[in-house]
């Protein structure tokens, strides 16, 4: 049985509780939160212990692995601290405010033999899996070029009040939903960045509610972004740009494709997600990395999280944010 405990109790945490509510060798054996009513609620509903201090409940439990769900500007602190104490660390994204934050945390986990992931989770979705796939087929030849294009009100109403505050989130809409759209990218082009340039439009002090950005990928391909959290209207839409035809991925709603005839073709939706509990991302991250602890190999490793927060700095760089 591998007993797990969840640091920080807010709306990531109760996804986190779903999916490892369906593995039967995981136990939730404890909960930490510094809003005890919060920290207290979702003790009971999981048959957990509850704790407002992480160094108490380190101290009290004996567990195979930590689920940090903080604001990134408490990553750090919180990670050092459980892998000191010998527990493997699953670490929510964006990984730490700033690249020496994340190499912070790096060292601290081989210093003391522990294993660490980070939170990135485009790997696991049904949609991105798919054209992953077809990709790699060559079925619609060769990848030339992403495009994603996600719109929506950022802040949303339900947003933390810290979530524009670069020193305890890291940044705005580019740090956040951007880490997202570097992984899209990696994950489906198997392929890494070697050039970052963007524009942002800052709304709150030094963090933005707009990204515009270009990339540049090692094998050739290129890819761009727009992330405008100044819409009323959401849309969320990946392109890929082939040889022989063009894939286009609404997340979590649908993937379709279509050769050089232009007709599209249905590939999956919403409905084939929901059909089997295996290709719910969350699960399916979560039972990667419990596996991974008997393995000793993570796929999502602290330095691919590193990588993504090197990518997203240089694209502020490019922008002029110092």
């Amino acid at each position: 049985m591998t007993n797990v405990a969840i640091i920080g109790c807010g709306k990531i945490a109760n996804s986190h509780v779903q999916a490892l509510a369906q593995m039967e060798d995981v136990r939730i054996a404890a909960v930490c939160d510094l809003n005890e009513v919060k920290c207290r609620q979702l003790a009971k509903k999981v048959g957990a212990e509850a704790y407002t201090s992480y160094e108490e409940m380190l101290e009290s439990e004996r567990l195979q692995l930590a689920i940090i769900c903080l604001p990134p500007a408490f990553h750090g602190e919180c990670a050092r601290y459980c892998a000191g104490k010998g527990v493997n660390i699953f670490l929510e994204k964006p990984m730490g405010v700033d690249a020496a934050d994340c190499r912070s945390i790096i060292d601290a986990c081989k210093a003391n033999g522990v294993m660490l992931w980070v939170g990135h989770m485009q790997r696991y979705s049904m949609e991105n899996r798919i054209a992953r796939e077809l990709v790699e087929s060559g079925e619609y030849g060769r990848l030339l070029a992403i495009n994603e294009v996600r719109t929506c009100g950022y802040p949303g109403p339900n947003s933390p009040e810290w979530l524009m505050k670069r020193e305890i989130s890291g940044g705005g809409i580019m740090y956040n939903f951007g880490a997202h759209t570097l992984d899209m990218i990696k994950y489906i082009s198997g392929s890494r960045v070697v050039l970052a340039e963007s524009s942002v439009n800052f709304s709150s002090g030094d963090s933005e509610n707009v990204a515009i950005g270009f990339l540049k990928l090692e094998n050739g391909v290129s890819a761009t972004f727009n992330l405008v959290g100044s819409c009323s209207v959401n849309r969320y839409e990946i392109v890929l740009y082939l040889t022989e035809g063009e894939i286009r991925i609404k997340p979590r709603r649908s993937i379709v494709a279509c050769g050089r005839d232009g007709v599209f073709q249905k590939i999956a939706d919403a409905e084939d997600a929901e059909a089997s509990r295996d290709k719910n991302w969350q699960y399916l991250q979560l039972r990667d990395v419990i596996d991974s602890l008997k393995t000793g190999e993570a796929k999502v490793t602290g330095e691919y999280g590193l990588e993504i927060i090197e990518n997203i700095e240089s694209l502020y760089a490019s922008a002029g944010r110092k």
